[in-house]
This record gives C-alpha cells, sequence and structure tokens, in this order.
C-alpha cells in the first residue's frame, strides 16, 4: 500500500495549458513557441491551443506533423484558440498529414475547432493494425474541398463529434480491417460516399445530404456492422444500387440495424433509391421514405427485417433535426494515470 501510495505522488502532477503557433519563440508556456519546440516540451495529458488562424502544409515530413506524431500517444487534446484555425494542405508534398501507429495501451489524442482544406493528399492514414489504440478524437472540426481521400485507415478507433464534412471530391471516411467509427451529430455533404470494409460503424444524429456514389450514394459497407440511429439521408445518389446505402456480405454476427432514420429524394441509377443489400442481413425499424416499398428498399439474397417503416411520406416530423448533443464521455487527462512514460508505437499485440 506505501509502495502505491509513493508512486502516485511521485509522478501526480498538475496538467499544462501549451501555447503554439509557427513563428512562435516562447516557452510554450508563458507564450506560444514554435511546432519543434512544443514537440520536445509536450507531456502526457498536455492541452495545446493554435494561437494562429492558418497554417500552411508544404511537406510530409515536417515540424508540424512531429508534433502530431508525439501528440498520438500522449492523451493530448488540440484546441484551436480562434475556433476556426486552418490547415491548408493545397501545396503539401508527401503522402499525408499524419500518420498513424498503434499504441500498446489505451491512449488518445483529440482535435477540436480545426478546418482541413484543399488537401490533395489524405489527411490521415493508419495503415497497421496490430489493436485498436490510440483513440482519435475530432470535435467540431471542418473538412472541405479535399481533393483526395480524407481519413483513410486500417484498423484503430475513430470518433467524430459534431464535424462538417462537406464538398469533398473522395471519400470523407475509408476504413477497413476492424476499424471501429463513431460519428456524432455529424453532416456530410456534397462528398462521395464513406467506405467501410471489415469494420463497425455507429452513426447517431448525423445529416447526409447531396452525396454520390458508385454502390452506396452516402455509404459503402462490405463485412461491416452498421448501427445507424436518427440521422437524415437527403438527395445522395448512386450510379448504380443503393441511393443512400449499399451493404454486401453482412450476414449473422456483422447484421446491421437502421432505426428511427428518415430517407428523402435519394436516386440510384438500377435498384434501391435507399437501400440495397447483398447477402446482408439488416433491421430496418421505424424509419421514414418518402417513396414506395418497392423502390426505396431492395434486398438481394439477404434476410432482414422490416417493421414499423412509414413509406411514402414527407417525413415532416422525422426532418425535425436534433441539435448536437455534448454528453459523449468526454476524453479528459487523469494527472496521476497520465505520467511521464514513453508509450511509443508497438511492434505487436501486447495482452
Amino acid at each position: 500500500m506505501f509502495g502505491f501510495v509513493l508512486f502516485s505522488q511521485c509522478f501526480s502532477r498538475d496538467l499544462r495549458t501549451l501555447h503554439v503557433k509557427e513563428s512562435g519563440l516562447g516557452d510554450c508556456i508563458s507564450s506560444a513557441c514554435d511546432f519543434d519546440t512544443a514537440s520536445h516540451t509536450l507531456r502526457n495529458g498536455d492541452t495545446v491551443f493554435f494561437d494562429q488562424d492558418k497554417i500552411e502544409i508544404t511537406s510530409y515530413p515536417s515540424a508540424f506533423s512531429d508534433l502530431l506524431h508525439t501528440a498520438m500517444f500522449m492523451n493530448v487534446t488540440f484546441i484551436s484558440e480562434s475556433g476556426k484555425t486552418e490547415i491548408n494542405g493545397r501545396f503539401m508534398a508527401g503522402e499525408q498529414l499524419f500518420d498513424i501507429h498503434s499504441a500498446s495501451r489505451y491512449c488518445w489524442a483529440r482535435f477540436v475547432g480545426f478546418t482541413f482544406t484543399h488537401f490533395e493528399k489524405k489527411v490521415l492514414t493508419r495503415t497497421m493494425t496490430e489493436n485498436q489504440w490510440p483513440l482519435i478524437n475530432f470535435k467540431e472540426c471542418t473538412f472541405t474541398e479535399n481533393n483526395d481521400d480524407i481519413i483513410d485507415v486500417n484498423g484503430g478507433t475513430f470518433q467524430f463529434d459534431n464535424c462538417l464534412f462537406t464538398s469533398n471530391r473522395k471519400r470523407p471516411i475509408k476504413a477497413v480491417k476492424e476499424a471501429m467509427i463513431e460519428c456524432n451529430d455529424c453532416k456530410f455533404t456534397k462528398s462521395e460516399s464513406c467506405f467501410f470494409s471489415d469494420c463497425d460503424v455507429i452513426l447517431n444524429n448525423c445529416q447526409f445530404t447531396d452525396n454520390f456514389g458508385s454502390r452506396g450514394g452516402a455509404i459503402y459497407a462490405a463485412s461491416a456492422t452498421l448501427t445507424i440511429r436518427g440521422c437524415k439521408f437527403i438527395r445522395n445518389t448512386a450510379r448504380i444500387n443503393g441511393g443512400a446505402i449499399y451493404t454486401r456480405l453482412s450476414i449473422s454476427d456483422l447484421a446491421s440495424d437502421i432505426k428511427d432514420c428518415v430517407f428523402i429524394s435519394n436516386t440510384a441509377r438500377e435498384n434501391g433509391t435507399a437501400v440495397y443489400t447483398y447477402l446482408s442481413d439488416m433491421l430496418l425499424e421505424n424509419n421514414c421514405f418518402s417513396g414506395d416499398e418497392s423502390s426505396e428498399y431492395v434486398q438481394n439474397q439477404s434476410n432482414n427485417k422490416l417493421v414499423n417503416n412509414e413509406f411514402k411520406s414527407q417525413c415532416t416530423k422525422q426532418l425535425e433535426y436534433e441539435p448536437p448533443r455534448d454528453d459523449y464521455a468526454p476524453l479528459e487527462p487523469n494527472p496521476k494515470y497520465d505520467i511521464d512514460v514513453d508509450v511509443g508505437p508497438n511492434v505487436g499485440i501486447e495482452l
């Protein structure tokens, strides 16, 4: 017991607030420092405020990407001081803004209030799938006018709260190989459909409007479990099947369920103006569709269940948008837990 108390007293400390900007000359604490200084100053549990409204990314790796990489295993929160810091990748050379490795224990990083725009390459990638950590959380961030897949990950855990994805040429989120994706109160508009394969996806109170894809105008899912609650799918378009949602090879333990959602004026050139399932199990319950059942919902070699859905409706009541919530489990640093240990990427699964 004494040893535990002594350990806690030795390593417990107050959490810190740092300030950074690209041309900063300070010590990060009393005044803003540059990205390189911040990387060497950063400790577990820090909150880092960005004191500038625009950051031009010109290369990868860079001092900025090094700062992000350092923070991935340290339970760090990045916050835009103004709530509108733009990270612009128009002239970025390199493969992506930053790449995530697996961590050997639970850890996380959080981004609040940033805009990621004009990237010709990917913003975030993860290529290794040893385990699900770190958890990466984006809150109140905007992703707009990007020309490559924005989030492209193999495995890992990612949460998006009240984020906006708009006017992107490619996919906002592409997740495969046991990734876990959760989106709460997010808006997806005028972008290519999200792509999910061999992963778990939770969507709460999200809006998908005017998106497009080949199969699935808003969502393509293969061997993936979709849990969708209270979402709106409006004017999404598929060149083949599934105007809003397309699923395949998702049976038994991979069964999906869609509840309390609205499907309005979605279109598909072939089948399923709202939902198309192929070799998939799905529960559709308490949803509202603007078209008739035969055109809105099509199943092919699937075992689906429909419960209390409404068709050929204007869905007036269901179209009332729920305001964004802030009751999701917060990521809060713990000074007794976030001691200064070297976590680093792991080379295998540690049990």
